[in-house]
């Protein structure tokens, strides 16, 4: 049940060219209940603000803006109990904070050539049943658009990300190790070109990616566009994409279930510890068509190969010792070690009845 919800916003000109708004606003949900009249345990207070600052200048842009967060709420999860020899519920209220901040330039160098930078920072804190968590994330990015002669729009940059995070586990849950610092370093350059004026685009790029459990990895993209006429095109794209795999995925150890209470056997689920990412392969192809002014209509065919995929496998047996007794735990673990692929198409009819109704 909502018990409140205010909130208020507001916004002021500094000057001719620079702009202040910002925002307040609070929640509070009561506990729901069940059929049988228990409380689900799921009671949420959270209270945000923030503001944003723009200034403009004679062919250039500043923007300034940051949030802070805080909340508490109820959580309730069914976790292994391995004094007690038994899956039990536990109850516990879940606490978070947070806050970011963001600044980014942009400015006009010529009528065909502009530049953004942007810097970024996160901070998140997090204590729940399953653990007591802290992320800071610190991020960089570059990038220049320019025209060069009349038929390439090119556009190319570079960005940096670092990330520290702290996760004590509890109830049978941990991560190994429980500190991490990573570090993302990346640049991309892309080009779209105009072969034939209105009729003919081909877009080229790649992107490159280092982070440090990974190492390096290039990313190319291509796509074709042929606009047959002002009503029909044709396009055809291939790219290759990395994925990292998660803090969990690499790290993670988890009592997860108790399944047998004699012999005492829970299961327990690992990360896989791997060096490697996960990879898609993607080929698609398209028809655009303008039925009508307002109908439209879009048709796809897409074939995606994956590499690596996540799998989870479950290993043999093993005993270990605890001071209630003996402990069978069978062991799940994460894989990426799985090759699969997917195929399919996508038909979609746009219809624009009104200004207002899409």
């Amino acid at each position: 049940e909502q018990q409140g919800f205010p909130a208020t916003r507001f916004g002021t000109a500094l000057s001719d060219n620079s702009w202040m708004r910002g925002y307040a606003k609070f929640h509070a949900n009561d506990n729901q209940r069940l059929v049988g009249g228990d409380s689900n345990y799921d009671e949420d207070t959270k209270g945000a603000g923030g503001f944003r600052f723009d200034q403009k200048f004679s062919d250039a842009n500043l923007q300034v803006q940051g949030d802070l967060y805080a909340g508490d709420g109820g959580l309730q999860a069914t976790t292994v109990d391995l004094d007690e020899r038994a899956n039990v519920v536990t109850k516990r209220n879940t606490d978070y904070s947070g806050g970011n901040f963001l600044t980014r330039y942009s400015q006009e160098l010529s009528n065909d050539t502009s530049y953004s930078a942007q810097f970024y920072y996160d901070r998140v804190n997090r204590t729940d049943i399953y653990a007591n968590s802290s992320l800071d994330t610190y991020d960089g990015d570059f990038q220049v658009n320019s025209r060069l002669w009349t038929s390439h729009q090119l556009a190319f940059g570079m960005n940096y990300r670092h990330v520290d995070d702290e996760i004590i586990g509890g109830h049978g849950l941990e991560f190994i190790p429980n500190e991490q610092n990573v570090n993302l370093a990346g640049a991309f350059v892309q080009d779209e070109i105009e072969l034939v004026d209105k009729t003919l685009a081909l877009t080229l790029g790649t992107k490159f990616e280092h982070q440090d459990y990974i190492g390096g990895e290039w990313q190319p993209t291509a796509k074709l566009l042929w606009q047959l006429d002002s009503e029909n095109a044709i396009w055809t794209s291939f790219s290759r994409a990395a994925r990292i795999p998660s803090r969990a995925e690499r790290h993670l150890n988890a009592n997860l279930h108790v399944i047998n209470p004699d012999p005492f056997t829970i299961t327990r689920l690992k990360g896989t510890q791997s060096n490697s990412a996960e990879y898609l392969t993607a080929y698609e192809l398209g028809y655009r068509t303008a039925i009508e002014k307002d109908l439209s209509m879009d048709l796809s065919l897409f074939y995606f190969d994956y590499e690596n995929r996540s799998i989870t496998t479950v290993g043999q047996p093993t005993v270990e010792l605890h001071d209630t007794g003996p402990i069978v735990v069978v062991p799940a673990t994460l894989l990426l070690d799985t090759d699969t692929y997917s195929y399919g198409g996508e038909a979609v009819l746009n219809w624009r009845a009104t200004k207002a109704l899409r």
